[in-house]
């Protein structure tokens, strides 16, 4: 079952920055968990200005790390888990635009516990008009709330 999230109030007590805008759709399905959201990286954030006069302009990667885990904070609220942080990442890229709406379609899976920690697989996909953009990927850990 899909699930409406206001994803703007759902961060507010998230730590920042955050990039997702409107709603986003939540569904847990056989232990995978999957948000799809609008991400909007504007000049306001310095690091996003900064790179707006380069010759090519783009999104630094680190930004688009803090849009995936504002989707990741509202995949753990809903899961029940806590501080799910990075252990391991990747990424292959193709430029990410400013001020556009950008797809988000971020998966959690793979969700197993060891030692009282939980591990899991996480994947971030960037998208504009159904093309890949950039997607993200690696091993998050936390704990179950």
């Amino acid at each position: 079952m899909i699930k409406i999230i206001n994803s703007m109030n759902l961060l507010s007590d998230k730590p920042r920055p955050h990039y997702l805008v409107g709603n986003s759709e939540y569904e847990e399905q056989n232990g995978i968990y999957t948000l799809k959201s609008k991400v909007l990286f504007t000049p306001e954030n310095p690091s996003v200005a900064d790179r707006l006069n380069l010759e090519i302009p783009h999104v630094n990667v680190g930004d688009a790390y803090f849009g995936l885990w504002n989707s990741i904070h509202i995949i753990s609220e809903e899961a029940g888990w806590k501080n799910l942080l990075a252990v391991t990442g990747k990424y292959k890229s193709k430029n990410l635009l400013t001020d556009v709406e950008l797809d988000l379609e971020t998966i959690i899976s793979n969700v197993r516990t060891l030692h009282g920690k939980l591990f899991a697989d996480y994947k971030g996909t960037y998208s504009l008009n159904n093309k890949e953009l950039l997607s993200l990927e690696g091993i998050g850990c936390g704990y179950v709330k």
